[in-house]
Parts: C-alpha cells; structure tokens; sequence
C-alpha cells in the first residue's frame, strides 16, 4: 500500500554469519555495511523519508484494519471487478489470477484507458511488451473498496457504451 521504491531484506542470524565472511562486490548493496551503520542510527545514503513515512502510514493502516479483515475485502474487490469485467463479455488473461490485479483483454486499451483517466479521474495500467496495446491493468491492492470497484466498472460501462 505504498508507492515502489523499497526495497527491505530480512536475514537469518545464520545468514549473517556467512555474509560477514564474505568481502561485497557491491557499493551499493553491501549489506554488512549498511548494517552498521543502522546499528548507530545512520543511513549510508540520502533515506527516502517520503517512502517510509507511507510505509508507516500503510503498516498502521493494517494493524488497525486487521490483515484478516484486509485479505477478505481485496478477494471481495477482486471478485466484484472479475464477475464486472466477465458480465461485459470481456476476457480476462489469467486463468487464475491475483487479488491485487486483473488484466483484460482490449483490442483498443490504451484509449480506454485514456477516456477512463481523462473523464473519470481513473488510472489504470496498460500492457507492456508484446501486451502493448492489448490489455487493460486494473491494480486493487491497498486503499482499494467495494465502491471504488463500482464505480470502476460504472465508469468502464460508459467508456465502453
């Protein structure tokens, strides 16, 4: 539930052990480094404070919303925009696809996803690669609800006519 641009890494004691061992190729991912300087509460670089303060803000969200409750209402928003999607006789590509995502098939995507920004405030993903073109990217992980799956498929309805 936070923009990209994390990248966070757990390791074993044991794992540890080993890296301490090892001499890092890497300026930039050399982890024995890092590690200690998070040990005297110093970075190696610039943080990026806008990413973990929406890290935060996303972690609270979960703890507060509970991650059962969280898991129940992205199968229900996936659900209603899979059965939305289906019920307007488009195909959807994955055959068994994920709760944070549904890609479907548009001969026109990209101005579909145009209209859907342009008249509805509403940002969806194109295809990349040899998918260019061809497919629309709904993303429904994080601040994602039941209204705004609606509100979605009202809006594809009308884009569509």
């Amino acid at each position: 539930m936070t923009p990209p641009g994390l990248g966070l890494v757990a390791l074993s004691q044991n794992a540890w052990s080993i890296l301490e061992t090892k001499k890092s190729s890497s300026y930039y991912f050399d982890l024995c480094r890092l590690r200690s300087a998070a040990e005297k509460n110093l970075g190696v670089f610039t943080p990026a404070i806008s990413l973990l303060m929406g890290l935060d803000a996303a972690l609270r969200y979960i703890r507060n919303e509970g991650l059962e409750r969280i898991i129940a209402r992205h199968s229900l928003v996936a659900d209603t925009i899979r059965n939305g999607i289906k019920q307007k006789g488009l195909q959807l590509i994955s055959r068994f696809p994920s709760d944070s995502l549904t890609v479907v098939e548009l001969n026109n995507a990209n101005e579909v996803i145009a209209q859907l920004y342009k008249e509805f405030g509403i940002i969806v993903a194109g295809g990349q690669d040899n998918f260019s073109g061809k497919v629309m990217r709904i993303g429904h992980l994080g601040y994602f609800f039941e209204e705004d799956a609606h509100y979605l498929l009202n809006s594809l309805n009308q884009v569509l006519g």
